[in-house]
């Protein structure tokens, strides 16, 4: 642990997720620069801090406070314990962060230390400050964070409908004015909560603790978890329904089975189950292959997946977003974003009623999985329209995750990415069939 006398006491500590800070994935981008160095600059105004303090030691932000050769998770813990305010960037990276939500949790757990020790309410000491839209953010909020004011009029109208990226970008003279005026505000909130420092508490090795917004695998009380999780294994979701569950939905109902699993999405072509097709590429490729059940905690079960850098590919039927569960259960999936997680979506292009209804059937898909289908976080593919092409997909999807996974082990690390990725996009667009069409 560090030298308890080099302790620095840091007026805020800056919680983001690294995707708000990254451009492309190596550099930070300007508009993030701008705020962390901004405030910094007017925190140790507003707190009237000597002018020989380095800013360094007035914020901790933690590609610049750790230096080469510092343990990171020993120097971000002690930075956790010893700030005297949280800033949290709220976006919807923020809320799937798993290192975000360890942060969220320990200094709360210092805040109800101080609140017990003084019988009496403290707000202030964690700052939310919204980084993106707020129609972006997750509905509700993680019930950790609900009771946190974001949008707080006096911080400005502007920055309370755009969020603060905007108004970065927009850089014109109303944006400009309307970014001075929060910051400003935002500052002296910062200083005026930080005359008083929470309690340290014992909270033991950052890896351990469980996320403020997220159910940890090791700590759950999740019930149909699979027994096997890690880097060795993968979890597969069907999003089918039984032969029972498209009554009143489809005239055709051959393809389908008892579960999931048994769904034969390629019939009359090929009569394998698409259970047996997904469980023999995973185990081609060295996995372990798991069924994960489509469950209302199927997001947490995923987010668990997550905290043990387990794979989970989720194969779905366009139809089953007319099956309320199943259009909820992908609803969840598209909020959350997971980078360990690949969704494939199969057509069948030989059979007449999908073919009739497919430009409905991609409507709602693309309204279904609205941010998924804008975005690279998450590997998909929205149209796979034979065994072949679901095979060298599934493929592309394993080792697309692989590499998201070590990507993500590497920025929790406090490591730079390395130069050249292999371009496995580039193996999966190969792969991918045409699109469905009407």
């Amino acid at each position: 642990m560090p030298d308890p006398a080099a302790t620095k006491l840091y007026q805020f500590f800056l919680s983001y997720s690294r995707r708000d800070a990254l451009e492309s994935g190596k550099k930070e981008n300007n508009w993030f620069v701008t705020f962390r160095d901004n405030l910094i600059r007017d925190v140790a105004r507003e707190a009237q801090l000597p002018t020989n303090v380095p800013p360094e030691d007035v914020g901790f932000y933690d590609r610049d406070a750790i230096k080469t050769g510092d343990h990171w998770s020993d120097t971000l813990a002690e930075a956790l314990q010893s700030s005297n305010v949280m800033v949290c960037l709220y976006s919807p990276n923020y809320f799937t962060s798993e290192y975000c939500g360890k942060e969220f949790q320990v200094f709360g757990e210092r805040i109800a230390k101080l609140e017990s020790m003084n019988g009496e309410k403290r707000p202030g000491h964690i700052i939310p400050v919204l980084w993106d839209l707020p129609s972006k953010l997750p509905q509700p909020l993680p019930q950790a964070a609900r009771s946190l004011q974001f949008d707080d009029l006096a911080l400005g109208t502007k920055y309370a409908e755009l969020g603060l990226m905007r108004l970065l970008r927009m850089n014109d003279e109303e944006n400009n004015s309307a970014y001075q005026k929060f910051l400003l505000e935002i500052a002296g909130r910062i200083a005026k909560a930080a005359q008083t420092s929470p309690p340290r508490v014992a909270s033991g090795p950052l890896e351990q603790i469980q996320s403020a917004f997220h159910v940890s695998a090791s700590q759950s009380p999740l019930s149909g978890l699979p027994p096997t999780k890690g880097v060795k294994s993968a979890w597969l979701v069907y999003i089918a329904g039984s032969e029972t569950d498209y009554v009143n939905i489809r005239n055709s109902r051959t393809s389908y089975g008892s579960q999931g699993s048994e769904w034969q999405p390629y019939l009359p072509d090929a009569e394998k189950y698409v259970g047996a097709i997904a469980t023999n590429v995973v185990s081609d490729k060295n996995l372990v292959p798991s069924p994960l059940a489509v469950t209302t905690e199927l997001v947490d079960h995923l987010y668990a997946a997550e905290d043990t850098n387990t794979m989970a590919v989720i194969i779905v039927d366009p139809w089953s977003v007319h099956i309320k569960n199943f259009e909820e259960a992908m609803n969840a999936i598209d909020r959350a974003r997971l980078t360990n997680c690949a969704v494939i979506v199969l057509w069948n292009d030989k059979d007449q009623e999908t073919q009739q209804k497919a430009a409905m059937l991609k409507n709602r898909i693309q309204q279904t999985f609205s941010r998924i289908w804008t975005s690279r976080d998450v590997y998909f593919q929205h149209s796979v329209t034979s065994e072949d092409s679901l095979k060298a997909t599934l493929g592309a999807a394993i080792d697309d995750i692989r590499r998201r996974i070590l990507d993500r082990g590497r920025l929790l690390r406090g490591e730079s990415a390395p130069e050249e990725f292999p371009q496995l996009h580039a193996t999966a667009a190969a792969a991918q069939p045409a699109e469905a069409t009407s």
